[in-house]
């Protein structure tokens, strides 16, 4: 069967080989990338916020701010992050660079997390957490829903558990078209938050805050002008929500992460060759999801390698 494919075309028998071996490089790759997570976590005792200590910890504390409310459910919270997305019509080009064709696909609008870092405490002790470089998160709750309009007029969609959602979004390619027009939901959400008062646990680097430097810092935010509502954003694209634009950095938020700085003692950074990972369930509870999905794709990566191995 191989030599007939080869013989008969060999521009399908070659892309075929190329399918199989990325998906036996990308299984592997999120076997790989599972048993990081699982040896960072595994044999760690979670440490207090109140006992920490200059280091790698997992430490662990509840959420004590800020408070915030989620953008698209107004739900509130302590830290958020949404993904909104728009399925429309795009040309691409496939082989002939010179024809182009039409495809229904889904395009970004927005992926933003609020800019706070957590508040994480226990006792009279405070660690200031950033939630917007970590190797895995896993929130409180998260929201995946469908709509026509943005913002949504659906603002109480069911939630999932943290633990329980996958990691990344994927879109399915079916969809329908009457006329040139897309039939089904125009706008897909997906907000994930952080409750306040949820317990949490931090893999990181804890380093001691120095309060003097963040109030230097702070003091020199409240000596700018307030900045105008449209300094916040960058221009709206043309037809475009305004909210699909990038939120710009403001002195209002140097102001804010300042604040924040001040009331911790401890911070917890990303550490050089240790998965960063902000859990609000302890690790027992979602590290064996982990690891079946690690075995998985490890499974996945043996049949796809051995089926590149008996094609070539």
């Amino acid at each position: 069967m191989r030599s007939y494919l080869q013989a008969a075309n060999p521009g399908l028998f070659w892309l075929l080989c190329g399918l199989a071996i990325a998906f036996a490089a990308v299984s592997l790759a999120v076997f790989f990338w599972v048993w990081r997570i699982s040896r960072a976590v595994s044999g760690r005792t979670p440490v207090t916020v109140d006992a920490l200590s200059e280091g790698v910890h997992l430490c662990r504390g509840r959420v004590t701010g800020p408070s915030l409310k989620a953008p698209l459910t107004g739900l509130p919270c302590a830290w958020w992050q949404v993904e909104v997305w728009e399925q429309g019509w795009e040309s691409v080009n496939d082989r002939d660079p010179d024809r182009e064709t039409q495809r229904v696909l889904w395009h970004s609008r927005r992926n933003e997390s609020s800019n706070r870092a957590l508040l994480c405490s226990h006792g009279f002790t405070t660690c200031a957490v950033d939630a917007d470089r970590t190797t895995l998160l896993i929130p409180s709750e998260v929201r995946d829903w469908q709509g026509q309009h943005y913002p949504p007029e659906d603002r109480a969609p069911p939630a999932m558990a943290g633990h329980e959602a996958p990691l990344a979004t994927l879109h399915g390619s079916k969809h329908a078209t009457i006329l040139g027009q897309v039939l089904g939901p125009k706008y897909r959400y997906v907000e994930r938050i952080i409750t306040e008062h949820a317990e949490l646990f931090v893999l990181g680097r804890a380093q001691r805050v120095d309060a003097a430097l963040w109030a230097e810092e702070d003091g020199e935010a409240e000596t700018g002008a307030d900045e105008p509502d449209e300094a916040i954003r960058e221009p709206a694209r043309d037809g475009l929500h305004p909210d699909f634009s990038p939120r710009r950095w403001t002195a209002e938020d140097d102001r804010l992460q300042a604040q924040d700085m001040r009331a911790s003692q401890w911070r917890m950074v990303p550490e050089k060759g240790t998965p960063y990972i902000v859990a609000t369930e302890p690790p027992e509870r979602w590290i064996l999801t982990q690891a079946l999905a690690g075995r998985g794709a490890l499974g996945f990566a043996a049949v796809a390698a051995g089926l590149a191995a008996f094609m070539l």
